[in-house]
């Protein structure tokens, strides 16, 4: 004998339909072959727990189907019954357990290795049996994250150590993974951590470094999530240093405060703007490289004017001569 509907998944007769989904959600969830087998419950006591929840609410949640449900029970969805009840048409019952689960919860929301099977099963008008059909393929964990880290070529060749943000998956504290409102019935939830990255000696530009397990969770309860790629990308460290276009001309010996510390170095004369320079680190005592960026003054008094004009008449009679 089937059980009531309504009893199958806790709800009362007079449920809402967002009830109803809730209620089908959490069971669903507890009993799909895919999470079954890895909680450790006997395949087919799940496998059956899974077609009678899936069948109740593939009813319950459809307003016609309920209608008939209410008023004949079973009988509305079992042609051998009709007469009895005084109705010429039952309703032709046929549902695939999985396609809802993936209607209500997305069609990758569980997943497996390429040697892991998804059973879809059909229910016969009147109650009759599973049979098993399909295997579908599924992907094996969640995606890889590639992002590029900047190593300057000392770094690259000495090693050292980074650290970067990186999203993970924990098992949702509330449920320990059985599913919630909290974790969105995931069984998990994602987390934002930042990770301390060791750069071994000797890496190379375009090098791939693999943080595995630290990529992007799996959309799938209890498939690992993906790896994390840093791809090297080896960069001079060059620090721009914005200068006046007089000092450019002049050149001279400058010293500037720089989130490097403080640097002190020989600006040549007639410097050109982008201009790689080396300066000393006064608290490092190693050199570090400057790109010159030229500042033009945001205006000009009648003085300056007429020096520039005096210069432009002088670059004019140098350059006739």
């Amino acid at each position: 004998m089937k059980r009531d509907y309504y009893e199958v998944l806790g709800v009362p007769r007079n449920a809402t339909k967002e009830e109803i989904k809730k209620a089908y959600k959490r069971l669903a969830l507890k009993y799909h072959p895919d999470r079954a087998s890895k909680e450790g419950m006997d395949p087919k006591e799940a496998e059956e727990k899974f077609k009678e929840i899936s069948e109740a609410y593939s009813v319950l949640s459809d307003d016609e189907k309920r209608a008939a449900y209410d008023r004949f029970g079973h009988a509305a969805f079992d042609p051998t019954q009709a007469s009895s009840y005084g109705f010429e048409n039952f309703i032709n019952f046929d549902f695939d357990p999985f396609k809802i689960f993936e209607e209500v919860f997305g069609a990758n929301f569980f997943g497996g290795g390429k040697s892991g099977t998804w059973r879809v099963f059909t229910s016969s008008p009147g109650g009759g049996g599973f049979q098993t059909f399909v295997q579908q393929e599924m992907p094996q964990k969640g995606e890889d994250i590639k992002i590029q880290l900047k190593l300057t070529p000392e770094e690259a060749k000495n090693g050292t150590k980074k650290k970067i943000k990186a999203k993970t998956q924990e098992k949702c504290p509330q449920c320990q993974g059985n599913g919630c409102t909290a974790c969105n019935y995931s069984g998990f939830i994602i987390k934002t951590q930042t990770l301390s990255v060791t750069i071994p000696p000797n890496t190379k530009n375009g090098q791939i470094l693999k943080l595995k397990g630290k990529g992007k969770p799996s959309p799938h309860v209890g498939i690992p999530p993906g790896d994390l790629l840093l791809e090297i990308k080896i960069v001079e460290d060059v620090l721009d240093v914005p200068l006046p276009v007089t000092r450019l001309l002049l050149g001279g010996k400058i010293r500037l405060k720089t989130s490097k510390g403080t640097l002190t170095g020989i600006i040549p004369e007639l410097t050109a703007p982008d201009t790689i320079l080396t300066f000393q680190n006064e608290q490092t005592k190693k050199p570090q490289k400057i790109r010159i960026k030229m500042v033009l003054p945001k205006s000009l008094n009648p003085r300056q004017k007429e020096l520039l004009k005096e210069f432009e008449k002088e670059e004019k009679n140098k350059n006739t001569t």
